[in-house]
């Protein structure tokens, strides 16, 4: 935190001083006390994920022109302010511009959320995953032509592909990239997307509500404290890893969509925190992610590439010093409250990645304050 104290108005270097009986006009800055920066916020993080399996969970919207709102956030769009954020951001991460109008035109993929729960209440902090397509300059979201070819030829496949792989059923009249699912029962509907035709039925209509199809959930197997990637965990990663993979191959070369080519995924979350710029960049920063981590495996996700958005507000606050106080007295408390809040656990022995300062230090294992970790 830097406290910028209000100095008196001073004669400029080298001006003559004023006249007698005559004032220089005062700075605006002149009629505050110590100036020092507000508690900050940010409603705004990202992260480039390298593959679909990324997502723990993942819903697919079918309808990407339609407005997914959460507590009246439209979470399913890029706004211009926030396009221009990532923009720069990833530009300069990737080492090529990638246009505002290719943020802001992002197709609307879906959204992470938490194992059995993807209603629209646990949606507020989840990561929306985006595909960008670099070369395009326009609003593709309602496009029939391209939602034609997009869903039933490149994305379709690859979800029927994943719910058959995940019942291990077999896949018949394969025909124009198209899968059925059948089991002992006959043929198996209900985890099949939908046809394109029905989507542009919507469409037609002007309907703007959101038709989502759910990917097959996979349980993740604990042991002793630590997330091992057990059976059904490497079965998630490689059915969805697979799947962008296969997205991506139906993309690469099609005739129909010359101006698709080169996708990659943009992972985006509204989510709304608070902090103290007491607590510290580092701090700050893991915060943010502790959200993040309870949607989405880091493991398919390009290094570096995890940014967060703070806003502040810089004024006047008679309370400045007393409250720097305070925080250190209570700093750690806070801490524990806000794991708390985010239903998160700390585990202060895996030795991998700071959770939280603490005076305590294990002398059997000879592990002290850095050597504490989250535990997923």
């Amino acid at each position: 935190m830097v406290f910028l104290p209000t100095t008196p108005s001073a004669t400029p270097s080298g001006a003559k001083p004023p006249a007698k009986g005559r004032e220089l006009i005062p700075s605006v800055s002149n009629h505050s006390g110590t100036i020092t920066a507000g508690d900050c916020y940010t409603n705004l993080s990202f992260a480039l994920p390298t593959s679909l399996a990324f997502a723990k969970c993942l819903a697919w919207q079918q309808t990407p022109w339609a407005d997914l709102a959460v507590d009246d956030k439209v979470v399913s769009r890029i706004s211009e302010s926030d396009a221009e954020v990532i923009s720069y951001q990833l530009s300069g991460r990737l080492g090529k511009a990638i246009s505002i109008e290719a943020i802001k035109n992002a197709l609307y993929l879906g959204t992470t959320y938490k194992r059995g729960r993807a209603d629209g209440s646990s949606l507020i902090c989840a990561p929306q995953v985006f595909v960008v397509f670099p070369h395009l300059q326009r609003d593709c979201s309602r496009d029939a032509k391209f939602l034609r070819v997009w869903n039933d030829d490149v994305v379709k496949p690859a979800f029927d592909a994943a719910w058959a792989e995940r019942w291990n059923t077999f896949i018949v009249n394969r025909h124009k990239g198209v899968n059925r699912l059948i089991n002992a029962g006959g043929v198996h509907r209900e985890r099949e997307a939908w046809d394109a035709k029905e989507i542009l039925k919507v469409l037609a209509r002007d309907g703007n509500v959101p038709l989502t199809n759910e990917w097959p959930e996979f349980d993740d197997v604990w042991i002793e404290g630590k997330n091992h990637a057990g059976v059904e965990t490497n079965r998630r990663r490689r059915i969805f890893d697979d799947a962008w993979r296969s997205i991506r191959g139906m993309v690469d070369g099609h005739g129909d969509l010359a101006e698709f080519q080169d996708p990659f995924l943009l992972a985006v979350s509204r989510c709304g925190i608070d902090f103290d710029l007491y607590s510290g960049w580092d701090r700050i920063y893991d915060e943010a992610a502790i959200m993040w981590d309870l949607y989405v495996d880091a493991g398919y996700m390009n290094r570096d590439s995890f940014f967060v958005e703070l806003k502040t507000v810089l004024g006047p606050r008679a309370d400045a010093e007393e409250k720097a106080k305070k925080w250190a007295e209570k700093e750690k408390d806070a801490w524990k409250d806000n794991l708390a809040r985010t239903g998160f656990n700390c585990n202060f022995n895996t030795g991998k990645k700071l959770c939280a300062e603490d005076e305590e230090y294990n002398s059997a294992t000879g592990e002290g304050r850095k050597k504490r970790s989250w535990a997923i």
